[in-house]
């Protein structure tokens, strides 16, 4: 499927590319908060 190079400076893959970076930054900030939540109410049904 990407048979150029990733470092070719084409706008399309550099708008793809930090299309990307953003939606996993915001995926990583989603389950960060997610886990800390979970982790608060496991800590509250345990006690």
């Amino acid at each position: 499927m990407f048979t150029e190079p990733i470092l070719t400076p084409n706008k399309c893959s550099f708008k793809y590319y930090f299309m990307v970076k953003k939606v996993s930054v915001c995926m990583t900030l989603v389950l960060s908060l997610y886990f800390q939540k979970a982790a608060r109410e496991m800590k509250y049904s345990f006690s």
